[in-house]
């Protein structure tokens, strides 16, 4: 076996390690976001400065999830590039599907808690938690994928976001938008992660819809509104979501802003 053979093999060998991580990754996010939400239901309400301290642990654990599945996805995008110059042909890296992503359906897919979702949220809606309640302050939650069949990644929570909240302001002030309001909210997170990832095309499925489909449609900033101007050119996001009266939600925004 030449050099360059065992380099290549070695790094076949790593790329499926690596994306043997990411899906242990999504699994913990997974479990991780379920234990979320028994310690959001028992500890709602506590002015416990411990207990506090314990909730906003758990979604800055879940940002870390999303941060190492996003960095290990980088790395194989490197390895792709280089096996391609010394291969001399396209070694592309065939994202795993998850069994439940593949099936398609013409009839609505269900959450675990009954909400309705359409049948093309097949694989994300299944681990999404009850629809929330508007007005009381529950934290919207999305699973997304990129492409129509990559594997769920880890869950996401609306609110403020370290990295992702700066490349949405920064985004959207350049298109000229008041990013107020949007800026926290998961729809446009994710739009970020799939930005910051170089992944052009994305699913996301969200126990709620998009602020100014249901409500604040008279507000001049909204999720519905600001999602082409945050989306790149040639980017789209589809998002599924679920009505307070039962009916699913469907809509691809397609991207309009700056490179």
């Amino acid at each position: 076996m030449s050099a360059l053979e065992e380099i290549g093999r070695s790094l076949a060998i790593t790329t499926t390690k690596a994306t043997e991580a990411q899906e242990a990754i999504v699994a913990a996010g997974s479990t991780w976001n379920q234990r979320g939400q028994e310690l959001t239901e028992r500890l709602s309400g506590t002015n416990d400065p411990n207990a506090q301290h314990l909730l906003n642990q758990h979604e800055t654990t879940a940002e870390d999830m999303r941060q190492a599945w996003r960095k290990i996805t980088l790395a194989l995008r490197t390895i792709q590039r280089y096996r391609t110059s010394i291969e001399g042909e396209p070694a592309p890296l065939e994202t795993p599907r998850s069994e439940a992503g593949s099936v398609r359906t013409s009839e609505p897919v269900k959450s675990p808690h009954g909400d309705s979702y359409p049948p093309q949220a097949a694989g994300l809606a299944e681990h999404l938690d009850k629809r929330v309640i508007p007005g009381v302050g529950e934290k919207t939650m999305g699973v997304g994928r990129f492409g129509e069949d990559g594997h769920p990644l880890p869950p996401m929570r609306s609110g403020m976001s370290e990295h992702y909240s700066q490349i949405i302001r920064e985004r959207l002030k350049r298109a000229g938008v008041n990013p107020r309001w949007v800026d926290g909210h998961v729809e446009a997170n994710f739009a970020a992660l799939m930005i910051d990832s170089a992944q052009p095309h994305g699913e996301l499925a969200i126990n709620n819809v998009p602020c100014g489909i249901e409500r604040q449609r008279n507000f001049p900033n909204t999720c519905d509104k600001a999602l082409p101007s945050l989306l790149p050119e040639g980017y789209s996001l589809t998002v599924y979501g679920s009505g307070q009266d039962g009916s699913t939600f469907t809509k691809t925004y397609r991207g309009q802003g700056h490179p």
